[in-house]
């Protein structure tokens, strides 16, 4: 929860060392507006191609899959070939076979970018993917986009997200991993208990792009800032449409 501490002391709360047990609600308020991105965070000259390696993976048994149900952990098959195992306070997992037959799983090591989440606890944390065949041959690309968050009770709560992008035809190739929210948020109430009242969107800051699939192409998105935010922890990516062509995306034009 540093960022949000570190944001209430820009707004001139003190410190109070308390750890908060309850959990209060607030009414709806209008989005903060999105301000341009520094121009460090906007590339202007048409990028390289994207550098692509192969994911670590780990090879899974049918033994190995089952838990205990005092664990909590929950495990859910997705369309016959994919498997997610999510569990308390931890990122979920993600696991793939070739054939609905096959009793051994191939466990995806998701990479998240080095920038993102340093330090910080998970408290919350979701998974979800898609699959578009990019270059129209072989098996169709893996787009993973994982969730998650440190809330820290009555205070405030930071976020993050990112997104990987696998060529799962013969070996894991990830062709993309890269950061779209590194946000935190001082709730009002936390705020106004220590005579400081942040009005609508000062408690918010951050950054985020987005990152999606549309005709076969990656669409990246310009990085937008919310609120007080001097430093974007999100890789600069020049911004437009990327094609899979030669074993990695490329930039093809805006």
């Amino acid at each position: 929860m540093r960022a949000i501490f570190l944001l209430l002391a820009s707004l001139g709360l003190a410190a109070c060392g308390e750890q908060a047990t309850t959990t209060t609600t607030e009414k709806a308020r209008p989005a903060p507006a999105l301000m341009p991105a520094t121009p460090a965070a906007q590339p202007t000259l048409a990028a390289v191609p994207l550098g692509a390696h192969f994911l670590q993976t780990m090879r899974v048994g049918s033994t190995a899959l089952r838990f205990d149900p005092a664990s909590n952990v929950q495990v859910d098959t997705i369309q016959g070939r994919f498997l997610q195992i999510t569990a308390p306070d931890s990122l979920p997992r993600l696991l793939f076979r070739t054939s609905r037959r096959d009793t051994v799983w191939t466990e995806l090591l998701l990479e998240m970018p080095d920038n993102l989440n340093q330090g910080g606890d998970i408290t919350q944390s979701t998974i979800t993917f898609s699959l578009d065949n990019l270059d129209q041959q072989g098996q169709p690309e893996l787009f993973v986009t994982v969730s998650q968050s440190d809330v820290g009770g009555n205070a405030g709560r930071e976020d993050w997200r990112w997104i990987n992008i696998i060529d799962l035809t013969h070996k894991p190739l990830l062709l993309l991993s890269a950061g779209t929210a590194a946000e935190s948020e001082a709730y009002p109430q936390y705020a106004a208990m220590h005579g400081s009242p942040i009005e609508a969107g000062e408690g918010v800051s951050g950054c985020s792009r987005r990152i999606s699939l549309r005709r076969h192409e990656v669409l990246i998105g310009p990085i937008k800032t919310k609120g007080d935010t001097p430093e974007c922890p999100l890789t600069a990516l020049a911004p437009g449409r990327y094609r899979y062509q030669s074993g990695r995306l490329a930039w093809v034009g805006k």
